[in-house]
């Protein structure tokens, strides 16, 4: 019986020794890719790991289509469309529409961080705060110079500036000025650099993550006439988000944009047609 046992001791003791093996490299592996894992939420790499599904991003994209086309149809119906609190309401609920799709299908669905929606500080304060968006305006102004060039050789009228009642109550214009170009480029940078643009780079790789957001950050405008440069415009920002790894960047420069364009708007009497399709890229 003990010559038996002995035996049988012989033979398991190797097989406890490979299990242990397997035991520790899984425990490895798994270390590694939590501190993988943390380490890209440190970093806020923002085409890494991000817990939400490319689902969640379609669910997401036909929750905003279907919410704003409702509450459009609504104000058109119940108020005047040119009036201060139809486009209060408009801003309004646009923003806060795609906040909340970003956090909710995001962080607060997945339990993770804010951060992961970008909402972090940069590394490099001067470049991302001001050279940068700089340099996003710059390339996105001379796009759109020779956009107009090449509408002009193809026969294509440029779109007419949005007409705006520059006669609205001075609370109303701080109002929209304020949802123009702050929260709602804020809104637009969570849904679409924050939320969309890590999920779909997490499933089709950066090339396609970067084009596939920019296409929906186009087709949102509905004039087909802005589509190209609203992709493009799309793109640039993306490549600020990707630089920096921080939303800092896009926001300032997308807020700058519509800055310019919100007061181009209200204070001059004829703008030039670049001036002008950037104006109606606003909307």
């Amino acid at each position: 019986m003990a010559q038996s046992l002995s035996h049988l001791h012989d033979i398991l003791t190797p097989l406890y020794s490979i299990r242990l093996s397997v035991l520790l490299l899984y425990e490895r592996r798994v270390r590694f890719d939590f501190l993988k894992i943390m380490e890209d939420q440190i970093n806020r790499k923002s085409h890494s790991f991000v817990p939400w599904q490319l689902r969640d991003v379609l669910f997401a994209i036909s929750s905003w289509f279907i919410g704003t086309l409702t509450i459009g149809i609504v104000v058109v119906w119940l108020t005047d469309p040119t009036q201060p609190l139809a486009i209060i309401i408009t801003l309004i609920t646009n923003s806060f529409i795609l906040i909340f799709l970003s956090i909710g299908l995001g962080p607060l669905l997945y339990r993770s961080t804010i951060r992961t929606l970008g909402l972090v500080r940069p590394a490099k304060l001067l470049p991302s705060l001001l050279l940068w968006p700089i340099a996003a305006l710059l390339a996105n102004s001379c796009f759109l110079a020779l956009y107009i060039s090449l509408l002009s050789v193809l026969n294509i009228a440029p779109p007419d500036p949005v007409p705006f009642n520059t006669n609205l109550p001075i609370m109303s214009l701080i109002i929209i000025g304020l949802f123009v170009i702050v929260i709602g480029p804020l809104a637009e940078e969570l849904f679409f650099r924050g939320f969309i643009f890590p999920a779909i780079t997490k499933k089709f790789g950066l090339f396609l993550g970067a084009a596939g957001t920019s296409l929906v950050f186009a087709l949102a405008h509905i004039d087909p006439v802005l589509y190209l440069p609203t992709f493009v415009a799309g793109l640039i920002l993306t490549f600020l988000y990707t630089k920096t790894h921080s939303l800092a960047s896009s926001f300032i420069a997308h807020g700058t944009q519509n800055c310019i364009a919100f007061l181009g708007a209200i204070t001059a009497s004829d703008l030039g047609p670049t001036a002008a399709l950037w104006n109606h890229m606003l909307y």
